[in-house]
């Protein structure tokens, strides 16, 4: 998913295993104009990524196919990614780990510095919870965040 967000282009179609995201987070993406289709079943076999494969070839059959397996589980809910956060486990997409001391370089707080406490989501990038050293919590984007010591 990283991958995909990363390349940005227009046009590049992204195809996803049922449960991969949930409906809110599909409804984002395709917001931002996205174009996503999502299987109705898991992929979850070498059987089924060919069958989606082939699927997808009937729909761009002039296209490059990319199929990316990770061994996170399914489906992450906001519990388990703030969790994970909270344990400094590696999240796709999220650059920074819990009490990371960040300096707000854009928007409302920008110029402020903070630890951060939480990750509340991850599209259409990861949003983090900065408790600022004025001791107001802030929700700031991780475009709009960097290391306070860099």
């Amino acid at each position: 998913m990283e991958s995909y967000l990363t390349i940005g282009a227009p046009g590049v179609a992204l195809w996803l295993s049922a449960q991969v995201l949930s409906a809110d987070e599909v409804a984002i993406l395709r917001g931002c104009g996205k174009d996503v289709t999502v299987f109705t079943y898991e992929i979850a076999s070498p059987e089924a990524v060919s069958r989606a494969i082939a699927t997808i070839k009937q729909h761009y059959p002039n296209e490059t196919v990319w199929s990316e397996q990770t061994d996170l589980p399914r489906s992450l809910s906001s519990a388990d990614i703030a969790q994970a956060f909270l344990n400094r486990e590696p999240i796709v997409s999220v650059k920074f780990f819990h009490n990371a001391y960040v300096r707000v370089a854009d928007g409302e707080h920008q110029g402020e510095c903070g630890s951060l406490v939480t990750v509340l989501s991850l599209l259409p990038e990861p949003t983090y919870v900065v408790e600022l050293e004025s001791g107001h919590d802030a929700n700031v984007l991780q475009s709009a965040v960097e290391r306070a010591d860099a």
